[in-house]
């Protein structure tokens, strides 16, 4: 059996929802660490998706982290797509310099990285090809583990 709302059956519903301001972005419930946001939005864009975290979205101080975050996922569809790649890191004096090069296009790519950035590069690249480097993984998730919420201390 299917019922039909009408008009007026739906209006006790309408006066329950909340108020949709938006947040501020002193509103968000906390501050994630920086270098772990942009972990987890490399290796899981849709876990802080703009609808669910809009507050965080809008706080000018996490942009920089999305645009890292797009630039590596950007940088890693590259090497992913080419099947002749090859990425050497160069040391520099600002960071890391990754070299992408793909001779079947002549293709070469020069990207600066800070240290972390140049972790998940390695964590992405080696889970994708069987193993991760143990320095990466330890870094990748070491910073991924400052995004976990702790509970009580179940000691206590």
């Amino acid at each position: 059996m299917t019922t039909r709302l009408r008009a007026n059956d739906a209006e006790p519903a309408l006066a329950r929802v909340p108020d949709a301001t938006p947040l501020d972005a002193s509103d968000v419930p906390f501050t994630p660490d920086p270098d772990a946001l942009l972990c987890a939005l490399v290796l899981t864009p849709a876990t802080y998706s703009r609808n669910r975290f809009f507050a965080l979205y809008r706080d000018p101080r996490f942009e920089r982290v999305r645009r890292r975050a797009q630039r590596l996922r950007g940088l890693l569809r590259q090497i992913a797509r080419a099947d002749d790649a090859s990425v050497t890191f160069e040391a520099s004096d600002d960071g890391q310099v990754l070299v992408l090069a793909v001779p079947s296009l002549g293709f070469r790519r020069r990207t600066l990285l800070g240290v972390l950035e140049r972790h998940l590069v390695e964590y992405v690249l080696g889970r994708a090809r069987g193993g991760a480097p143990p320095s990466a993984r330890t870094a990748v998730e070491g910073a991924l583990a400052r995004l976990a919420v702790l509970g009580p201390d179940p000691a206590r």
